[in-house]
């Protein structure tokens, strides 16, 4: 007998049409495909698993949470400093005067400092403590303390980059 008629015979047993036999045909040989890529795509995927750049790309992001951590600390920590710094203080005149001192360095920057000729330091010295006259005439004693502060550190400024500079008015603050 024929292949063609073993199919018809086994297709005519079954109850099944010729066209109904042939589509069954098609779609187990499409599941047979299907069942390979699925295979195949498992291999795949337990290589990828097992292999060094997803071990590099784990270890990669373990570093990147570390940094994060640590950034966030270091964000912290500076605005507690900025804080502190930014605040004024008017009851411990040494301590105030040091933390004006870095806040006005910090605000204004090393080069405005630099570049001020000593009438200009002079001036300054003057309108602070004219400021600090006009809060004391104005009964507002927390104003007036950080004015006599901040022109004690306006001073201490001075004072730090006098020093740095040689006697011969050699050197560089």
């Amino acid at each position: 007998m024929s292949e063609r008629l073993v199919y018809a015979d086994n297709c005519h047993r079954q109850g099944v049409c010729e066209e109904q036999a042939h589509e069954i045909t098609l779609l187990r040989a499409q599941l047979a495909t299907v069942e390979r890529e699925v295979f195949d795509y498992q291999q795949r995927e337990k290589a990828w698993n097992e292999s060094e750049a997803l071990k590099d790309a784990v270890r990669w992001f373990e570093e990147v949470k570390k940094a994060n951590y640590a950034l966030a600390a270091a964000e912290a920590e500076i605005a507690r400093l900025t804080t502190i710094l930014n605040t004024p203080e008017t009851r411990e005149f040494v301590e105030a005067v040091s933390r004006e001192a870095a806040h006005q360095r910090e605000r204004w920057g090393e080069a405005h400092d630099v570049e001020k000729e000593p009438e200009e330091w002079f001036w300054t010295l003057g309108y602070l403590a004219g400021k600090a006259l006009h809060s004391q005439r104005a009964a507002d004693h927390e104003k007036f303390l950080h004015r006599l502060i901040a022109s004690a550190a306006l001073l201490a400024n001075q004072h730090r980059l006098a020093a740095l500079r040689a006697p011969d008015g050699e050197g560089t603050p």
